[in-house]
């Protein structure tokens, strides 16, 4: 046991002194190399993982926590040089997520799929809401509910872990529907609920803020 543990520790710290080494390399590359290298091993990871049987996702977020090995620079330069890369890819994914919801199944299940998508965005909103007014300074738990407004839609992983599941029969196709549709609702539903929560709020965020500057009044 104390054996594996010592095999263990050896070869976390030799893959951190790699991921080390890795992203030094990174760092000196001109901006083509940058986008061609960081781009390749996004894939090589992808590729890794998808031989050893795990979520491609998780070898593009480690193929991501190595390039931020190489600091804060490093990794906003990538995510600079990414951005045309990322926002063809989320059209891609999107469009392919629209592609799995059926609108006859939404009509058909409209009062159970409003429901749902009220009852997580209300949960995820109080959750928020609560986590927020524990965890803020004081002076910041003023934009508690505007910040559980921004966090209260269903994320879009959901889609990604819905599709694994799916794929792996976990779940029926009624529920995987039912789960995209629910997503996708939340989704065109959080810009509504944060123009509600600004209007509601704003308000109060002038009067707090005109107190603070003027304090004897």
């Amino acid at each position: 046991m104390f054996t594996a543990f010592l095999v263990i520790g050896a070869l976390s710290a030799a893959l951190v002194k790699l991921v080390q080494k890795t992203s030094l390399v990174i760092a000196s590359l001109s901006t083509e190399m940058l986008t061609l290298t960081s781009t390749g091993l996004v894939f090589a990871m992808m590729w890794v993982t998808f031989e050893l049987g795990i979520s491609m996702e998780l070898g593009c977020f480690l193929a991501g926590s190595i390039i931020s090995a190489g600091g804060e620079s490093l990794a906003e330069k990538v995510e600079t040089l990414a951005t045309p890369i990322k926002d063809f890819l989320s059209s891609i994914f999107f469009t392919a997520v629209g592609l799995h919801v059926f609108p006859s199944f939404v009509l058909v299940e409209l009062g159970l799929l409003a429901l749902a998508t009220v009852l997580v965005v209300s949960f995820k909103f109080g959750i928020s809401f609560l986590l927020m007014k524990l965890s803020l300074p004081k002076l910041s738990r003023k934009y508690s509910s505007i910040i559980a407004a921004g966090l209260s839609q269903v994320s879009e992983f959901s889609f990604v872990l819905s599709s694994r599941a799916r794929h792996l029969q976990l779940i029926s196709r009624e529920v995987y529907l039912l789960i995209l549709s629910v997503s996708t609702l939340s989704l065109m539903m959080a810009p509504f609920l944060w123009k509600l929560v600004l209007v509601t709020e704003r308000p109060k965020l002038r009067r707090s803020t005109s107190v603070s500057t003027n304090p004897d009044i």
